[in-house]
């Protein structure tokens, strides 16, 4: 007998698929699934589903962190302020609280089971929960139900407990250190190896493009930034044109426009009364706008197109209005992100803001960012730890120090150099970093 057809609702708060999501199906009975990034679990408490008994999954691209509580709310709670490196969370309940205390025992203790067995376990969870107190037709019942949510979990991206498939081709490939931009170019020309650190821009410079993993907020989001970062400028009639649905219809295939005009104290609605922008503006020459966080998957390549016209426009300007480049010129970072990012994770983004920007250490920086203490001799923060770890591409657990991940698994690229970067930050850390990253502005 074939499979069963099957209904998925699924529930997206703030309309999009980077916010807090609600799943369940018609197969799964009072089962429900959320998920939500880091930086919307507070909206995922409001929403009631953490007053319950259930398991919760703290995740990053290859690491999850496993726990069960009668209480979510309080833990996902603790774990903002007392893990740094996970980046989504994901709650498995039902809809009527009808799970026990030996059944998110036993489900915790399966999904730490099949961690291990992949090597994606934290390694401060433990090794392997509770004990499982369920008779033989719970353990049925519940492993029916875990299958379900299993599913659900891929079915909106989350494959940490995918098991990979044997194929030598891939494998090869994962071992292939890929750049963190892609550069788009009109012309045919071989860029050589040996371009310096701070190449010199002509005005008509290629655009580049984030990394194509990102999801498509934060490719559309960490796109417009870099061209923020480079002085690109919009005239006030294109910005015109970028406020109002008609453009956006016709370019990206979005009824709502894909910028507002920013001002102080005004809030993010669209002119449908809802949430519809990000909160944090961008400026290109006098104007300031907010972009819209309604995107899809879908509209990637029509993002793409656009962005890559940009590279011929004679709007192009290099920062600060220079009307010559010298052959050296002061390396411009990337602005710092919103201070309101909790430490750890605004740490990160101003890194991985840095390596997608283009940015090159010199091999005598790499050396001694990766000694053993310079987080606080280089850097003069707390821990003394190294601040990076250069990224071994044969060696796939190589964020961890003593089997515990002090790196965050995702590497960066500067120049020549792939590295892991710290994930033991504290509060305290984040003066002095914010010091030492704008010492980097200076001239290389």
């Amino acid at each position: 007998m074939g499979a069963q057809a099957k209904i998925i609702n699924m529930l997206l708060y703030d309309g999009t698929l980077s916010g807090v999501i609600r799943i369940e199906d018609s197969n799964w009975n009072a089962g429900e699934l959320f998920s939500a990034p880091r930086d919307s679990v507070s909206d995922l408490l409001k929403t009631g589903a953490c007053n319950k008994y259930g398991v919760y999954l703290l995740l990053a691209p290859n690491m999850v962190y496993v726990g069960q509580s009668s209480d979510l709310a309080r833990s996902l709670s603790q774990h903002m302020n007392g893990k740094d490196w996970w980046e989504s969370a994901v709650i498995i309940t039902t809809k009527d609280d009808s799970l026990n205390h030996s059944d998110i025992d036993y489900l915790e203790n399966v999904l730490i089971d099949k961690a291990l067995a992949l090597k994606k376990l934290d390694c401060d969870n433990k090794k392997s929960g509770n004990p499982p107190k369920v008779d033989i037709f719970r353990k049925v019942f519940l492993g029916q139900y875990l299958d379900e949510a299993l599913f659900l979990m891929q079915l909106i991206g989350i494959r940490v407990f995918a098991e990979e498939k044997n194929s030598p081709k891939k494998k090869k490939g994962k071992n292939i250190v890929k750049p963190s931009l892609n550069i788009i170019s009109n012309s045919p020309e071989t860029v050589s190896n040996d371009i310096p650190t701070t190449p010199v821009m002509p005005r008509e410079a290629p655009l580049c493009l984030p990394d194509s993993s990102l999801k498509i907020g934060a490719f559309v989001y960490t796109a417009m930034r870099s061209l923020e970062e480079i002085g690109y400028t919009f005239s006030k009639k294109e910005i015109d044109e970028m406020c109002t649905s008609e453009w956006s219809k016709s370019t990206f295939h979005t009824r709502h426009p894909f910028m507002k005009r920013y001002t102080v104290g005004d809030d993010l609605k669209g002119n449908d009364g809802r949430v519809r922008y990000k909160k944090e503006p961008y400026t290109f020459g006098d104007e300031q706008v907010l972009v819209t966080k309604e995107w899809f998957e879908s509209q990637r390549k029509y993002f793409i197109e656009w962005f890559s016209s940009l590279s011929n426009s004679s709007a192009y300007t290099m920062d600060k209005g220079k009307s010559e480049i010298d052959e050296v010129m002061t390396h411009v970072i990337p602005a710092l992100p919103s201070k309101d990012l909790k430490v750890g994770l605004f740490v990160k983004t101003t890194m991985e803001q840095l390596s997608q920007s283009g940015y090159e250490f010199s091999d005598d920086d790499i050396k001694v960012l990766c000694t053993e203490n310079s987080m606080k001799t280089v850097l003069g923060m707390q821990r003394n730890l190294p601040f990076f770890k250069l990224y071994d591409p044969n060696d796939r657990y190589g964020y961890l120090i003593n089997g515990r991940p002090r790196f965050y698994s995702k590497p960066l690229s500067f120049g020549k150099y792939t590295v892991y970067l710290s994930s033991q930050i504290y509060e305290a850390d984040r003066d002095p970093f914010i010091t030492w990253y704008n010492s980097l502005g200076v001239q290389h």
